[in-house]
């Protein structure tokens, strides 16, 4: 199996961070997030990615509290991340 380069993930809540990852980034891992944050980002994510597959662009959901539960997970997901 050939080797593949590390995903470079950029993370931050400034108001331009998501154009940043779209033009120079592989995702985007926000911290204590809510699912309907997620939605509105990854919304924003696809709009900005106007040079790109909207679809190379991850979010991955970071730092949630240990007792998030399965359901929460799940709705993280359904709102676009790829992972929790």
């Amino acid at each position: 199996m050939p080797l593949r380069d590390p995903p470079i993930l950029l993370g931050d809540h400034a108001p331009t961070v998501r154009q940043r990852v779209t033009r120079y980034a592989d995702g985007w891992p926000p911290t204590r997030t809510t699912p309907s944050q997620v939605e509105a980002s990854r919304t924003r994510l696809d709009s900005l990615a106007t040079e790109r597959d909207p679809a190379s662009v991850t979010l991955s959901v970071f730092g949630q509290p240990p007792d998030t539960t399965r359901d929460q997970g799940e709705a993280f997901l359904n709102a676009g991340a790829v992972r929790v």
